[in-house]
């Protein structure tokens, strides 16, 4: 017999391999799977009966799915704790007929069904077990679902996160025993599953449990330096949170974030914004958010709604807004919406996402987006008449034809569809920050406003956005309830302080600063007129009521009006903090990203890195990009004045330009000498100012540094000249030998481009037709009066000095013989 080390080496073991082992005297053969599986401490297989458990209660659930119909009309849901194999069946066998048996899998809201089988039961009237033909492997987590096989078996109900069924009258007990009473021939249920157990020690529970990064990549999708792309990875077990940091920047995502968009702060960006009524552009033209849009020409979206900070996490799409409806969604017309997120439409239901709690709110009263479910999909309008209704309504977009979902649908809005990669600038708290009790801050604040905003915060950044967060600003009011004056535990003012100091703590470089440092109450107080009210107010901690001033001459509490003034203050400021915010390093094709998932409890943290890649599909893809690039043109580039007389001195050149196709993000201006003139991209003029004495070449460039590598017309240039030329002059002179004086005054003159040119000149009192053109042009070839020959002229040579001071030989042409004609045409070539 040959000696172990002598035997050929396994090199792809499955556990199929039969060893020999001894037990209990004897010698046994086993495979290696069953030793192994044998082995494992504290292991027992067990037939274990679950309790009969509902997901979900039947009390305020809809009947969506229809009325089956056969032996009862009852969905059973079942949430399966322990993974194992579902071998049997109790049942009380009521009645007889064929059931259904489905198990569903994945999250609560996006079951898919993983099984489906059948049991026959027949009517016996007792309590019986039915082994399953084939057993079941589940998992925790898979939720086992029974309804009669002639109804049509579909996925539960969702709502607020739980399983709904549906139900048939009377409504079932909330635990049921086998051989209880029940009506309408209802099949009474217990699954019987076969499962392993095992003992588990508090390091194999963490081992099972352990926060584990899989898989993480960094994906460009195209070449250029900063590329677009994104970062994506999967995590094991539970973990709290999710840090991405590269270079010196760090996002804080939250624990289901699988996937960040490479931001790309370099670039000029549109804008969103999200807030309540300070911020609300819905009726009007000059909110600060439209102000700072306009000024650097950039588009915006917005969801800022009056009184609507509790309801900004479901606006902007942090949070699922699921609806269910009261039919079918007809082509054209409405349906009505029963429930949001499986709660009653009303004041007290923060997914009421319309809802201000104001009846005069008649606009703005609807978001557009998409219906989906099951990868249905249908563009859609959610609406209310008015900000205190509760009767929601989804219209069709024109164009689709009328459809019955089957279940509650996903509505998602299009500002979370269109918000990836804006800057997005968010002001929330007014109307919830305070509390008006102790909380686990101990400073009457509100703690939801922090969970929404780091939902937000989260949401916008895995999105490549740039946040920028503004701070609460007090009120003016001093009524008893709601005294901003009085200062102190308990009071709006110093929760104000607390809360602002903790959003500050929370999100680090995001919370907005002027660039000289300032915050923003202090930035708004300084922009008061020096009234005595507005000194007041300031001394109160107030902001300045010049800035809260209405059209019709009475003062707001709180909102920034001040006929312009205010909502300007509030632009400028924004403005100025996003200059000044500091900004990631900018994504390259070498870029290290490291990932974080934070582990709770005991579970340790894993990180792990991922260095930017190319994707294979990235050459096709920057091919195709500039393709589709349309490019930018520069048009009408000017300088004015363009031309000026020798020895003048031109104080200002004004130039001008238009730029059609893709706005640029860059241009320069460069003149004679290699001098620069500072641009910025949303220039389409320049004065300026240095005293020009000599020709002077404006050498303009446009670029738009966002365009795909290697697109035609990302970069376009344009030249305007300001020349210092001497001048030509024509007119009638008394004698043969004009002064300088009478040449300067002739009313014929302008800058010599050249000497050829068609003068008219008025002799009517008699006099010697004159012109003067710069020497340096040389000599004419022909003189024509009338269109004929003429040669009775003397030409003479001299300097001139003209109405600049400069010296300029000049050639001087008079005509021998005074002439008396009121229109003589003469031509000089």
């Amino acid at each position: 017999m040959a000696k172990i080390s002598e035997l050929p080496a396994l090199n792809d073991p499955d556990g199929n391999e039969l060893v020999p082992v001894v037990k209990g005297g004897k010698t046994m053969r086993a495979n290696v799977a069953g030793l192994v599986a044998g082995a494992v401490a504290g292991t027992v297989d067990n037939l274990k009966v679950d309790d009969v458990a509902y997901i979900g209660r039947p009390v305020g659930v809809a009947l969506v799915d229809g009325t089956p119909v056969g032996i009862g009309a009852i969905y059973w849901h079942h949430l399966v704790e322990d993974p194992g194999s579902l071998v049997a069946i109790d049942v009380f066998d009521r009645t007889a007929g064929l059931n259904n048996l489905a198990v569903y899998r994945g999250p609560l809201n996006a079951l898919v069904r993983v099984s489906l089988s059948t049991f026959a039961t027949t009517g016996t009237r007792t309590d019986r077990r039915i082994p399953l033909a084939a057993a079941i492997a589940l998992r925790a987590g898979d939720v086992l679902a029974i309804q009669p096989a002639n109804g049509t078996l579909t996925v539960a109900e969702v709502q607020s996160g739980d399983i709904g069924y549906t139900y048939s009258a009377p409504y079932l007990p909330e635990t049921l025993a086998l051989g209880a009473p029940t009506t309408n021939g209802q099949v009474q249920v217990r699954f019987v599953i076969n499962y392993r157990k095992q003992v588990v020690t508090a390091g194999t529970f963490l081992e099972a449990t352990a926060v584990k990064i899989v898989s993480p990549r960094a994906v460009a999708i195209n070449s250029d330096a900063n590329p677009r792309g994104y970062l994506e990875w999967k995590t094991t077990g539970r973990p709290t949170g999710h840090l991405v940091k590269w270079g010196t920047y760090t996002v804080t995502l939250d624990g289901q974030a699988q996937r960040m968009d490479f931001p790309n702060y370099s670039l000029a960006q549109p804008y969103a914004f999200i807030g309540n009524s300070l911020t609300d552009s819905t009726d009007v033209l000059n909110r600060w958010s439209q102000v700072l849009s306009a000024r650097y020409r950039q588009l915006m979206i917005s969801v800022a709604r009056y009184s609507s900070d509790w309801r900004m996490v479901y606006r902007v799409g942090a949070k699922a807004i699921v609806l269910t409806l009261a039919g079918a969604v007809p082509a054209n017309g409405s349906v009505a919406v029963s429930l949001i997120n499986g709660a009653v439409i009303d004041g007290n239901n923060p997914a009421a996402f319309l809802t201000t709690g104001d009846p005069g709110v008649v606009s703005g009263m609807a978001m557009s987006g998409y219906l989906t479910r099951n990868g249905v999909t249908r563009r859609a309008t959610v609406s209310a008449p008015n900000g205190a209704s509760f009767a929601y309504v989804v219209t069709q977009a024109p164009g689709q034809t009328a459809i019955t979902f089957d279940g509650p649908v996903t509505f998602v809005p299009d500002f979370e569809l269109s918000v990836p990669g804006r800057i997005c600038v968010i002001w929330l708290g007014n109307n919830y920050f305070f509390s008006g009790v102790a909380n686990a801050y101990g400073d009457y604040t509100n703690p939801q406003m922090w969970i929404d905003l780091k939902l937000i915060v989260a949401f916008l950044q895995a999105r490549g956005c740039r946040v920028l967060l503004i701070p609460i600003i007090p009120s003016a009011n001093t009524a008893e309830g709601d005294n901003w004056l009085a200062r102190g535990a308990g009071t709006p003012y110093t929760a104000m302080e607390s809360a602002n100091a903790r959003t500050e703590a929370m999100f680090p470089g995001l919370v907005a600063r002027h660039a000289d440092g300032r915050r923003f109450l202090k930035f708004l107080q300084d922009r008061n007129d020096g009234s005595p009210e507005a000194l007041d107010d300031v001394a109160k901690g107030f902001t300045p009521r010049n800035l809260r001033r209405r059209a019709d001459g009475s003062y707001d509490l709180l909102h920034m009006y001040g006929d312009g003034t205010g909502d300007l203050a509030v632009a400028d400021f924004v403005d100025s903090a996003l200059q000044a915010q500091a900004l990631p390093n900018a994504v390259t094709q070498t870029t290290d990203f490291a990932i974080t998932a934070i582990g709770g409890g005991d579970q340790t943290s894993d990180v792990a890195i991922a260095r930017v890649v190319r994707d294979s599909m990235a050459d096709l893809s920057d091919a195709i990009a500039r393709l589709d690039y349309s490019g930018l043109n520069v048009r009408g580039f000017s300088a004015n004045p363009v031309f000026a007389e020798v020895g003048a001195t031109v104080a200002n050149v004004a130039l001008a330009w238009t730029i059609e196709g893709v706005p640029p993000t860059v241009q320069t201006l460069m003149r004679t000498g290699g001098i620069a003139t500072a641009l910025t991209a949303n220039d389409r003029g320049k004065n300026v100012v240095a005293n020009f004495a000599t020709d002077t070449t404006f050498d303009f460039t446009a670029t738009d540094t966002a365009a795909p590598a290697g697109a035609i017309g990302a970069t376009r240039t344009a030249s305007a000249t300001l020349r210092f030329l001497p001048k030509w002059y024509a007119g009638i002179s008394a004698g043969s030998a004009p002064s300088n004086a009478v040449l300067r005054e002739f009313p014929s003159q302008g800058f010599a481009t050249s000497r050829a040119r068609t003068i008219i000149f008025d002799a009517t009192g008699g006099g010697r037709p004159t012109f003067a053109w710069p020497a340096a042009l040389g000599a004419l070839t022909s003189v024509k009066v009338g269109g004929l020959s003429f040669t009775d002229f003397t030409v003479t040579t001299r300097d001139v000095i003209n109405a600049s001071g400069a010296t300029v030989p000049m050639n001087i042409l008079v005509f021998n013989t005074p002439q008396t004609g009121a229109s003589i045409e003469v031509t000089f070539a």
